[in-house]
């Protein structure tokens, strides 16, 4: 079994790691939750993987100054917000970044309103401030195959947006369509079980359904 990362005392965005808390199921994995100390002085208990990838930088409090920066020209270049908007740009339209096929190669791109060159980033952020932007949240299109815009973009969670690809695999069991992080829940397993039992030849019911046997040592 690999030894977790001991990251006490070590700083990402404005928060410290001061102790590990527990393990939980965060979506349909057992993730590590440590308590952080952000920087206005708040403490408060997260996933430590979301913080590692930089995808959490406060205990929320970096959105209110980014709130209060969004009508500015300047000092937006540190915030989450603005590497989002950065993120979905390149997606779209740099062609060495290896997300381009998914995107730009697909013929994705990001609405006049998002690429003004003078109030681009400006107007992103104000749209995302006002529909439910937070720290913890990813920038999602509702159709996958559509543009990223006003209409077709929310903030959701990671799960929730792992559920939304266009590889998401989905499973019909009597009548009623999943997609597979759905029936694993539902069936209280998980992923390596299922692809175990469908390496066996199993059906997909049969695979989330049959318990993988223990070897004894």
């Amino acid at each position: 079994m690999t030894k977790e990362i001991d990251i006490t005392g070590k700083q990402y965005g404005y928060l410290t790691a001061i102790k590990k808390v527990d393990s939980r199921i965060d979506g349909t994995q057992k993730r590590s939750f440590w308590l952080f100390k952000c920087k206005c002085g708040k403490e408060k208990e997260i996933c430590k993987f979301p913080v590692m990838a930089g995808k959490v930088v406060s205990c929320g409090c970096h959105q209110d100054e980014i709130r209060g920066q969004s009508n500015k020209k300047h000092n937006m270049s540190e915030s989450r917000l603005y590497a989002c908007w950065l993120d979905m740009k390149h997606r779209c339209y740099l062609k060495t970044r290896s997300k381009y096929k998914n995107y730009g190669g697909r013929g994705i791109s990001v609405c006049d309103e998002w690429t003004d060159k003078e109030n681009g980033s400006s107007n992103f952020i104000n749209w995302a401030l006002n529909n439910g932007y937070k720290d913890n949240l990813t920038l999602d299109r509702i159709d996958v195959n559509g543009n990223y815009c006003p209409e077709n973009c929310r903030w959701v969670t990671w799960f929730e947006q792992a559920r939304n690809k266009t590889t998401t695999r989905y499973i019909t069991i009597n009548g009623e369509t999943k997609c597979l992080a759905d029936w694993i829940r539902y069936y209280e397993t998980n992923d390596s079980t299922f692809h175990f039992n469908k390496r066996k030849g199993l059906s997909d019911e049969e695979a989330l359904t049959q318990k993988r046997k223990r070897r004894n040592k």
